[in-house]
Formats: C-alpha cells, sequence, structure tokens
C-alpha cells in the first residue's frame, strides 16, 4: 500500500448518508467527499480539525432541552 489508509464506509452502512453529511458543519468542504475512493486531506481539514469541535447549523436549529 503506498497511502495510510483509514476505513471509511459510511455510505455503505447508513441508509441516510447524504443527510448525514449535510449536516456536517463544512458539507462543502472537499475533504468531506473521497475522490476515486481517497479522502484529500488538505491544510483546511487540518485548519478545521475536519469539523469536530465545530457546531453544524443543522443542530444548532434544534430545540435545547
Amino acid at each position: 500500500m503506498r497511502i495510510p489508509v483509514v476505513e471509511s464506509n459510511g455510505h455503505q452502512h447508513y441508509r441516510d448518508w447524504d443527510k448525514l453529511v449535510s449536516r456536517h458543519p463544512f458539507p462543502e468542504a472537499g475533504w468531506t467527499s473521497p475522490v476515486n475512493g481517497i479522502f484529500k486531506l488538505d491544510g483546511d481539514f487540518y485548519v478545521k480539525n475536519g469539523g469536530i469541535f465545530d457546531v453544524s447549523s443543522y443542530y444548532e436549529k434544534q430545540v435545547r432541552v
């Protein structure tokens, strides 16, 4: 293998994968979709930490209990 491998097969395991991706904090970022099966993790991915510390607008609109 010539590249590091991280298992990423959400679209194969989740019925509404596209809906879930649309709720990501950065759904339009280039690194959220694979190109030829490979996610291109550029500098923007690392600056934004893949979005793990951000709240998506979808969830901001949810009622807080």
